[in-house]
């Protein structure tokens, strides 16, 4: 049964001045030589929105870029200052508490399709990979991770500039320290790009750089801002940022912490920057607006996630969505509102949501050597908001089974929110860092392609994507790159798996993203970048009236393909293979069929590259269903 309550809050926010770049504490400041138990004490969870502005601070243009030694510096044994053993608990206390999930459903909708696909970034010497990307409408695709810069041309698929590293990107800033956990977004309006990534751990260091294309060609010029990531002078440093467009502006959110904070270990708040995006394009001085202090009953919200617009920037204002993810078991949910653009002062809005169901601190992905991927938390990991219709998803442990999974969260109405959640898992494979684009072509539609990475005991880390239909059903798991080897690079037996995919809808494409995902190739792990297609974008029909729904997958396949339906009575089928023009290729089966769920399999190896149809028929000719199948 759906729980439908809800707990609307306005945050008290203090706004300071008209803009003006403001660089001290509204309270005291903790001392640099207390313990992290005793700043956190210190630091009033009272704040103040801070309207700033930040004068552009150099530009870049890639193709320029000659000299690149590719700096970073990477640890090996992650400290676990938490325990290691706390963490275990935890999740067994959490598995206790949900040992009757049950498993959503899979394969009553048809698989996306990978219409095309490549190998991406390599391994940079950094973990976690933090896979992101934005295409724009002219098939310009930036990829970027930990830390590398990769521009292609996906019409034809061609890389069109070599690797940058996020250091060289942003050396005309002048900043020496680590870069790391890079963002990129595509704006349809603009026609831009926007890219976001941090620099330094240090209150003293921490910087937000932020580049604004100049043109729709991200080889071209770029406008770089440094924000401070500690912007209220509160020993804190920002880290973790996530990015959403809308209409009129960008919008950054982070989680900040105290100098020495390991695994989340000093953490103080989550904060939100509202930033017009046209400053940014214009290479004019940057206007943005700070909203810190934000809290529930006196505990400061942890990880706030911006809601993407699905079928484009909406605005003005944003929905962002954000949760409990350091529970080991809970039903919460905070769904926020900014509604307006920074010059009209706006203040955010909460509403408490409580889900059906609950959700976890996720264990970790097994590897077939033993070592095992970290899942992080249950952080809200991507989310969109269309038409008023929200869908996010996030790591969980599955109850059931003891594996990490993910969960899909949907709000059929942000005006008048409930919370409906679905666990999405495996029996064998573990799940781990979801990412969500919007996949409706038509109005009042909310279906969705969802990226996930995958790994097991006897299965290296690679990445997958399932499709959530308008109906509310999901594909199977489509295997989209399968891994070559395990991921092993930290001392440590927990690895690191990436702390977040990406994936972005082609937005002159309706039914059509773009994904980028990690897989281990020679013991570290590498991006692979492709193009998901909804399938009832593909599916093209014969003469007659399908009978029944048939789920086809892999596709494309190489060599065997499955077919998945349900016969309500028996009939005598004819399954046969046809070419793209209508000529039959071979006929597979001729059988009765008795009533009941049926899986039919058979060899592709035969067939040259190519389209095909797969086409079932009764004794009198007519179609009782039909799929396009794609031999690569």
């Amino acid at each position: 049964m759906l729980r439908t309550t809800v707990i609307a809050l306005t945050l008290t926010l203090f706004i300071n001045g008209p803009f003006g770049l403001i660089a001290q504490n509204a309270g005291a400041i903790p001392s640099a030589h207390s313990s992290l138990e005793e700043n956190q004490k210190a630091i009033s969870s009272k704040g103040e929105v801070r309207n700033m502005t930040w004068p552009r601070g150099a530009t870049i243009s890639p193709e320029h870029i000659t000299e690149d030694y590719h700096p970073n510096i990477q640890i090996l044994e992650m400290p676990h200052p938490s325990g290691r053993e706390m963490r275990k608990r935890e999740a067994l206390s959490a598995r206790k508490a949900s040992a009757n999930d049950t498993l959503v459903p899979l394969g009553l909708a048809q698989p996306p399709v990978v219409n095309q696909s490549f190998s991406g970034n390599p391994w940079d010497f950094r973990t976690p990979n933090d896979n992101h990307l934005a295409i724009s409408n002219e098939g310009k695709l930036v990829s970027v991770i930990n830390s590398l810069i990769y521009i292609y041309d996906t019409e034809p698929t061609v890389r069109i500039r070599n690797i940058i590293s996020l250091a060289a990107f942003a050396q005309p800033l002048g900043f020496t320290e680590s870069k790391y956990d890079p963002r990129v977004v595509y704006d349809p309006v603009a026609d831009r790009f926007v890219i976001v990534y941090l620099n330094g751990s240090l209150d003293s260091t921490s910087r937000i750089i932020i580049g604004f294309s100049k043109t729709n060609n991200p080889v071209s010029g770029w406008n770089l801002y440094a924000l401070d990531g500690n912007p209220v002078s509160n020993n804190t440093w920002s880290d973790f940022p996530n990015i959403g467009l809308s209409s009129d502006e960008l919008f950054v959110t982070f989680n900040t912490f105290l100098n020495g904070s390991v695994n989340n270990s000093g953490f103080v708040e989550s904060t939100i920057w509202q930033i017009n995006k046209q400053d940014g394009y214009n290479g004019d001085s940057l206007r943005t607006r700070y909203y810190p202090g934000m809290a529930h009953q006196g505990k400061p919200y942890f990880n706030i996630t911006p809601l993407q617009g699905g079928d484009g920037p909406y605005g003005p204002g944003m929905y962002f969505i954000s949760n409990r993810n350091l529970s080991p078991g809970s039903d919460t949910f905070f769904l926020f509102h900014i509604n307006g653009t920074m010059l009209s002062n706006p203040l955010p809005t909460v509403q408490v949501l409580k889900s059906d169901i609950a959700y976890g601190i996720p264990p970790g992905g097994h590897q077939p050597i033993g070592d095992t991927l970290d899942t992080n938390d249950a952080r809200i990991l991507s989310g969109f908001y269309q038409s008023g219709h929200i869908q996010f998803v996030g790591n969980t442990e599955v109850g059931r089974t003891g594996l990490a999974g993910i969960y899909h969260g949907i709000i059929p109405n942000a005006a008048n929110p409930t919370v409906k959640l679905n666990i999405i898992g495996d029996t064998v494979l573990d799940l781990g860092y979801p990412s969500m684009a919007y996949a409706g072509a038509l109005a009042g539609e909310n279906n969705s392609l969802i990226t996930v990475n995958f790994s097991g005991p006897a299965t290296n880390s690679g990445n997958a994507a399932l499709y959530f239909d308008k109906l509310g059903n999901y594909s199977w798991l489509h295997e989209v790159k399968s891994g070559e080897t395990p991921v092993n690079i930290l001392i440590s037996t927990m690895e690191r798996w990436g702390d977040y995919t990406g994936i972005q809808r082609k937005y002159n494409q309706p039914g059509t993203a773009w994904a980028a995902g990690s897989y281990g190739r020679n013991n570290v792990h590498h991006t692979w970048i492709s193009k998901l297609v909804s399938p009832e974008l593909t599916g093209i029909e014969i003469p007659g009236t399908p009978r029944i729904n048939a789920v086809v997958y892999p596709n494309p396949a190489t060599d065997h393909l499955q077919v998945r339906f349900t016969m309500v009575e028996s009939a005598r089928l004819n399954i046969a293979l046809y070419s793209l023009d209508g000529r039959l290729v071979q006929v597979l089966m001729a059988d009765a069929i008795k009533p009941g769920t049926h899986l039919f399999s058979c060899s592709v190896a035969p067939l040259p590259s190519g389209i095909y149809f797969l086409t079932a028929t009764d004794p009198n000719g007519l179609a009782v269903f039909t799929r396009k199948v794609v031999k690569q």
